[in-house]
């Protein structure tokens, strides 16, 4: 079994989350090569872009996400919210269509219904979308008598790939619009790649993107069962390899491994402000290459008083806190040097403008202090600049 260190993995996923691009990817290439970015909030896909490439033009992805523009939004990996790239739509819908269609079949509202009266309401309410997008206000006031099960019969709808987010009145609002995806999405048709197939494209390339990863890793983000991925894994060959990490046998395809085991340290150090939910620390059920265990209660806190701001987390959560914090749950903001998380960070709103207030739960040289320090004010000037303008009702 080959080895890697934890650097030498950390080093690996600064790598393929482009911190060492002389040409720096744009937003598109960034939502294509990630296969979806977290959009649970829907400005995370923005900071996490940002992140990665600093400045660019945030209106402009707006617009594309607003129009169908090689950007849509779609419940996805988990069942949650992502920003997917027009490239990787078909794949990523056939290969999470039967866990969410399971999850949603399971909705108190529509789990006393048979198949065939689901398929026929399915229909009736689709067909409110033939002139265009509407949202869910404007279809419960066509169909009244199915107002309650509207919402979970479009996710049902989704997961065949007949329905699709379309518009939003500005950048943050999750109310969204839904529309037929073949009528938003010019030209766009799904493709006929079978479950399985597209499973086990999904998986290759979520090892290749977030390798070295567990079976436990891969069944729970997609999410599958383990024997699933046990089956997909066994069909890869030697397009990958076992590596001990840490006592713990981990996955990565072969020209991973080799580019990992040959990786040198950067000159200068890299620090990123990932936001609230970012795709890349929510792609591991085991979290410990860029999280020590008493860092978790502090970025994944299950008491809401320890959310925000970053100053009422306790400097050692106690053995409560600690024991109740739920490690799968939802990850704040986060600050890392390196590939390994350092601290916090929160959005503060201050009149009209946002500022950064951040926390670092470790000591760290005092070289990072005037580092950290000005990319916040880079965020601030981003989120300020870019975001507000298009984040409120006109």
């Amino acid at each position: 079994m080959k080895e890697l260190t934890v650097e030498q993995v950390r080093l690996n996923h600064l790598r393929k989350q482009h911190a060492f691009d002389k040409k720096r990817p744009d937003f598109y290439e960034i939502a294509k090569t990630q296969l979806g970015l977290h959009s649970t909030d829907y400005w995370t896909p923005y900071l996490s872009v940002w992140a990665r490439i600093g400045d660019y033009d945030a209106e402009a992805v707006f617009k594309s996400l607003n129009t169908g523009d090689r950007l849509l939004r779609l419940n996805a990996f988990r069942g949650t919210v992502h920003v997917v790239h027009i490239d990787n739509l078909s794949t990523v819908i056939h290969a999470t269509r039967v866990s969410f269609y399971k999850k949603m079949r399971q909705h108190p509202d529509i789990r006393h219904l048979s198949d065939q009266e689901i398929e026929s309401l399915k229909e009736s309410i689709l067909a409110t979308l033939e002139n265009g997008p509407k949202t869910m206000r404007e279809i419960k006031k066509l169909v009244p008598e199915h107002a309650r099960q509207i919402r979970p019969l479009f996710h049902l709808a989704a997961t065949s790939g007949k329905v699709i987010r379309a518009t939003a009145s500005h950048a943050r609002n999750s109310t969204t619009a839904y529309a037929l995806l073949e009528k938003w999405v010019k030209g766009f048709h799904l493709d006929d790649t079978s479950e399985d197939d597209a499973l086990d494209q999904v998986i290759l390339k979520y090892i290749e993107r977030f390798g070295p990863v567990s079976i436990d890793d891969i069944s729970w983000w997609l999410p599958t069962t383990k024997t699933r991925t046990k089956a997909a894994v066994e069909t890869f060959g030697e397009d990958t390899v076992q590596i001990d990490m840490a006592g713990k046998t981990k996955l990565m395809t072969s020209s991973d491994f080799d580019r990992a085991s040959s990786l040198e340290s950067p000159t200068d150090s890299l620090v990123w402000f990932l936001p609230y939910e970012d795709h890349l620390p929510k792609a591991f059920i085991d979290r410990s290459w860029y999280l020590d265990d008493e860092m978790k209660a502090r970025v994944f806190p299950k008491l809401r008083k320890h959310y925000w701001p970053p100053d009422c987390i306790p400097p050692s959560p106690d053995a409560k806190v600690t024991g109740a914090t739920n490690v799968s749950g939802e990850i704040r903001p986060t600050i890392w040097i390196d590939g390994e998380v350092v601290g916090r960070w929160e959005l503060e709103k201050n009149g009209k403008e946002y500022r950064i207030s951040y926390r670092l739960f470790q000591k760290v040289h005092a070289k990072y202090d005037n580092i950290i320090s000005e990319r916040a004010r880079e965020l601030e000037d981003f989120v300020n600049t870019r975001l507000v303008p298009i984040s409120g009702s006109k």
